[in-house]
Order: structure tokens, then C-alpha cells, then sequence
């Protein structure tokens, strides 16, 4: 399906808008869903449905000839009314054999050359063992041992092994009409996101939203982007591998990305590529949402109604919920619900992050701190505002509403609870206090300011490099340079 990327019309269709070079962040948002993977392959789908010609081959299709039925049925296939099969160039009948076709079906050639889905594991393309109905699969795909391909586009190339069912034919958004709470889990008011957001543009979005010309020219795009974005196929891109899953539905399985053992993907959309392929395996779940470039969500992981940046790793039982999770990300057995988070921000077992405003990231969650006392008794009307590099130690307990944006790379100790306030103390620790005075609460925190600096520098440095090291993405521009101008003129 990669033959016609820019199909007749699409590149044009942002130009209803007209490139707004006055506004850098518009401008590059545009060119990002300009160049959408996704848009360019559903625009292609349409296209060639308006010529009349295959889905996934992009070529006019002829039904099989009676000799060819008779060859057919003899290795096992059937169908109710072969005349609903059609075939493309170069098309014979080996390599199929033991399926049942049901409504249209539209199958390549297939030349049993070893297709490898797993590790030293190969079998021959082609269609085995597997119900296919109303359905196209490419040239030199893989299906085999699937319960139920129904609705869907197997591009050339691609695998689908031992699965339970891959099935399209509902109108689907591919997660695209996807909107998070800004940082409040109760916020009516909503922030729409497009699949190739990253934290930059996340960022910078949080400062200009309340601009209304702004608003207006964002929310033109991204209404245009969630028409563009809608389709009825459950789509698997050239390359890509499910295999040893359970149900894909509604979903688009971007070029070269691997499922194995997954449970669900249901509405979602996996960004992928040959160079920066995503990986989504053992028992992950995936609800309405959105996967990047290099993304891992692995070992029973659920990702609802979320986007997952790239390079960034979602495992073992972890739940993200209606949150952004930022490039270079591990969220590890931990909770992160309503939150925006930037980049290189990890959460350890049993953390929980809610509510949280933080688009700087490169923070650190410990094991069993709890980022989210949020409820006042009447709703989850609360949150939290972070700076760059926080870290939140172990067992700490950070109560709402707080705002620590003017500390960045701060220290919140072990075991500490902190206090509703507004923290304006750049590299300060924050702990129980030393000593009790007489009329003062021993419940108010004790802050050191600039404490990292004179205790702990070398935790700047490492954090610095480490975050360079671990920085893989290729769509966004990220400085992890701890003295950066704006936290210089906060240390002011």
C-alpha cells in the first residue's frame, strides 16, 4: 500500500488553510499531518476505491477463472460464490489451501517464499487455515490459522498468524478523534490531539491554547484531520506482524510494526516503519489510542484513550489512562491517568501520577509515590503543575492543587507528604521538617533551596547524559541541557 502515498487531491486539502507563517507551531503542525502515514494511506484507500481498482494492490482485479476454482477446491477452499473472488496480476492458486471465503475477497500472488514472523520461526506466504470475508490481502502476505479476517486490508508483505480475528466494517477514527483532560481529570473542556503530536508541540500548545485566534486555526485542523482519519478497514501495513493474538478491530497496524500475543487493539492506531519499528506484545491491551514510532507497551500494559510517544516503554501491568505519555517515557507497574507528560519521565511499580501537567518531563516517579491526591470530596477537580527534572521520592505523597514549575529539578524526599503550595525554589530539596517551632505546623515542609546544586550535582550531570543516551526519537527536537535559559532566569 506504499505504491500511491500521496494520493490525487491529499497533499492540497491542509492548503485550505493557509500556511501560517506567522505562527511557527501552527505551520508545524500542519506539515506534520501533511505528512501523516496514516492520512497518506487511508487517502490511498479512498483514491483507488473511486478507480475501481484493488484496496491493497492498486490494480483492477479479474475473478478466477473455472480451472482455477477447480484447483481451489481441490486443496481445501471454499465458498458459497467463488464468482465474489477476485484475483490480481501474476495470481495462482498454490499456497492456499484449507480456507473458507465469504462476500468479496481480493487476494495477490503468493510465491511461498519463507516469511519470518518470529525469531528463527518462518513460513511460506500465502493463505492457510484461516475464514476471510469481505477482505483484501496483498502480495506475498502471510495469513494463517486466522479465525476471522473480515473487513480488513492485509498489505503486501505483511504477516497474521494464529489469531483470533482481525476485522474492520464499523466507521473507525483510529483514535484520531482522540481529546485528553489539560491536566484536570474532571475538566469538561477538552484538548484535542492528533497520532503525530510530540512533546514539543505538546509544550508549546499548552502556552497558546487560551489564544482564541489560535484555538480557531488549531481546532480547523484537527477537524480536518479527524475527516481525513475516518474509515471502516481494520488496516495491516506492509511488513508489519500480528501473530499468537487475540482481537485487532478498527485499528491501523502501521509499516513493520510486530503484535505478538497481544489481547486487544481495538480502535487504535500504531505508527511504525521499517527504520523505527513499534512493538506491542504478552497480553498488552490497547483501547482508542495512539502508539508512536519505537513505542514498547508490553506484559499485560493497558493503554486506554492515549497517546504513547515515541520510544517511550509501557510495561509490566501498567495502566495509562486518557493521558499523553511523552517520548523516551517507562512507565513500569505504576498508574498515570488524566496527565500530560513530556519527555524521559519514568514512573516505577506501584507509583501513581494523576491529574499532572507536566510538558518539560525528564522527572522521576519512585517506587510508591502517589502524584495524586486530586479529590476534594466533591469531584476530581484538582491537579498538579510540575517543572523540568522533578523527582518525587519514595512513598512521598504529594497533595493537591500544586504547582512546582518555577522548581525545577527539585528533590521531594522519601516518605514525605507535601502540603497544597506553590514551590518557586529551582534544584531545591523538600523534606519533613528538621525541628519544630512553637505555633507552627509540624506538617509544613522544610525547603532547602538550591540543595541539588550544592549536594547533589553530580545527579544533574548523570541525568543529562542519560538522557541523551536514551533520547532515539526522530520526530522531535528535544535539549536536555539542564541549564537552559529558562531555568537560569527562574535561578535569578
Amino acid at each position: 500500500m506504499r505504491e500511491n502515498r500521496s494520493a490525487p487531491g491529499r497533499d492540497n486539502r491542509y492548503g485550505t488553510m493557509t500556511p501560517n507563517t506567522t505562527h511557527r507551531l501552527l505551520e508545524s503542525i500542519r506539515l506534520a499531518m501533511e505528512q501523516s502515514e496514516l492520512l497518506n494511506t487511508l487517502a490511498s484507500v479512498h483514491a483507488w476505491a473511486e478507480e475501481g481498482v484493488s484496496l491493497v494492490l492498486g490494480v483492477a482485479t479479474r475473478r478466477l477463472t473455472d480451472e482455477e476454482i477447480e484447483r481451489l477446491s481441490a486443496q481445501g477452499n471454499r465458498s458459497a460464490d467463488w464468482s465474489l473472488v477476485e484475483v490480481g496480476p501474476g495470481f495462482t492458486t498454490d499456497h492456499i489451501s484449507g480456507n473458507r471465503f465469504l462476500g468479496r475477497v481480493v487476494l495477490g500472488a503468493f510465491s511461498g517464499t519463507p516469511a519470518e514472523y518470529d525469531a528463527g520461526v518462518a513460513l511460506p506466504t500465502g493463505l492457510y487455515d484461516s475464514t476471510l470475508r469481505n477482505c483484501e490481502i496483498g502480495d506475498e502476505a502471510l495469513v494463517h490459522r486466522v479465525g476471522l479476517v473480515s473487513g480488513a486490508l492485509v498489505a503486501s508483505h505483511a504477516t497474521v498468524v494464529q489469531t483470533d480475528s482481525l476485522c474492520g466494517g464499523t466507521e473507525t477514527f483510529y483514535g484520531c478523534d482522540l481529546a485528553l483532560p489539560p491536566g484536570v481529570e474532571a475538566c469538561r473542556e477538552r484538548l484535542g490531539v492528533f497520532a503525530e503530536m510530540n512533546s514539543t508541540m505538546l509544550a508549546e500548545l499548552l502556552v497558546q491554547i487560551d489564544d482564541e485566534d489560535f484555538r480557531v486555526d488549531y481546532e480547523s485542523l484537527l477537524e480536518q484531520y479527524v475527516v481525513e482519519s475516518t474509515g471502516t478497514w481494520t488496516i495491516v501495513d506492509e511488513g508489519a506482524v500480528v501473530h499468537d493474538s487475540g482481537r485487532i478491530v478498527a485499528s491501523y497496524i502501521g509499516r513493520a510494526a510486530a503484535l505478538r500475543g497481544v489481547t486487544i487493539v481495538e480502535n487504535s492506531c500504531v505508527i511504525s516503519d521499517e527504520e523505527q519499528p513499534t512493538w506491542i506484545s504478552d497480553a498488552a491491551c490497547l483501547h482508542g489510542s495512539i502508539v508512536q514510532w519505537g513505542a514498547s507497551i508490553t506484559t499485560q500494559a493497558i493503554v486506554q484513550d492515549s497517546v504513547i510517544g515515541e520510544y517511550a516503554t509501557i510495561e509490566h501491568n501498567a495502566l495509562i489512562r486518557e493521558s499523553f505519555v511523552g517520548a523516551n517515557c517507562h512507565i513500569g507497574q505504576g498508574e498515570v491517568t488524566a496527565s500530560l507528560l513530556g519527555p524521559c519521565v519514568a514512573a516505577h511499580h506501584q507509583s501513581l501520577v494523576i491529574a499532572t501537567t507536566w510538558p518539560t518531563g525528564r522527572g522521576n516517579i519512585a517506587s510508591g509515590a502517589q502524584v495524586g491526591s486530586n479529590h476534594t470530596g466533591r469531584a476530581a477537580d484538582q491537579a498538579i503543575r510540575c517543572g523540568e527534572g522533578l523527582f518525587f521520592g519514595l512513598g512521598s505523597l504529594v497533595k493537591f492543587p500544586a504547582d512546582f514549575t518555577a522548581a525545577p529539578h527539585s528533590v521531594i524526599a522519601a516518605g514525605v507528604t507535601t502540603l497544597p503550595q506553590r514551590v518557586e525554589f529551582p534544584f531545591s530539596l523538600i523534606n519533613t521538617p528538621s525541628e519544630v517551632f512553637a505555633n507552627t505546623s509540624p506538617a509544613l515542609n522544610e525547603i532547602s533551596p538550591a540543595w541539588v546544586l550544592s549536594h547533589s550535582l553530580y545527579q544533574i550531570r548523570r541525568n543529562d547524559e542519560k538522557h541523551r543516551q536514551q533520547h532515539q526519537a526522530r520526530h522531535d527536537n528535544l535539549d536536555f541541557e539542564t541549564f537552559s535559559t529558562g531555568t537560569i532566569r527562574l535561578m535569578q
